[in-house]
């Protein structure tokens, strides 16, 4: 039986539908630089720095890790008691970006991040907030660094150190 028109129209759409890049959060995102470093002394006692995420998207599941850096983002400046988290049960869906994550000290905490634009960058606004949604920050921000395009293949499979 040969397919009609309509059926390879209708197959080709929800292929290409199916395929749309629409608003994601793939790839490395951080605090800026410029910024006041950091506090997240509730989450992880003595830290005061700067913020990494790295993710990768697949339909609305996320995953990748969250790292902790000192002064500067270098595998020589991170975080030497807590320096990696891996995202849990992420999930973006209607411009938030939720996740869970267990800090080194085994409690557990949620992100809440909407995804925005401040001009010149995508950015996610949000707080780490405990398991009883109390949140734990001030508003942290988060800047997309570079495009699709520019983002390293290796900044993204970093992983965190085993212990």
């Amino acid at each position: 039986m040969i397919p009609s028109k309509i059926q390879v129209l209708g197959c080709l759409a929800v292929i290409l539908l199916g395929c749309s890049s629409g608003p994601n959060v793939d790839g490395v995102w951080q605090t800026p630089s410029s910024d006041t470093p950091v506090s997240l002394d509730a989450l992880f006692p003595g830290y005061d720095g700067r913020l990494q995420l790295a993710l990768g998207q697949y339909g609305k599941d996320v995953a990748g890790t969250l790292r902790l850096y000192t002064t500067a983002f270098s595998l020589s400046h991170q975080f030497e008691t807590c320096p990696c988290v891996y995202v849990e049960r992420g999930e973006f869906q209607g411009n938030v970006f939720t996740f869970s994550f267990e800090a080194c000290g085994g409690n557990r905490f949620i992100g809440v991040f909407e995804k925005g634009d401040d001009g010149d960058n995508e950015t996610l606004r949000g707080v780490i907030q405990d398991e009883k949604g109390v949140p734990l920050t001030e508003e942290l921000t988060f800047a997309r660094v570079g495009d699709d395009n520019q983002i390293l293949e290796e900044e993204l499979n970093q992983g965190c150190p085993a212990d």
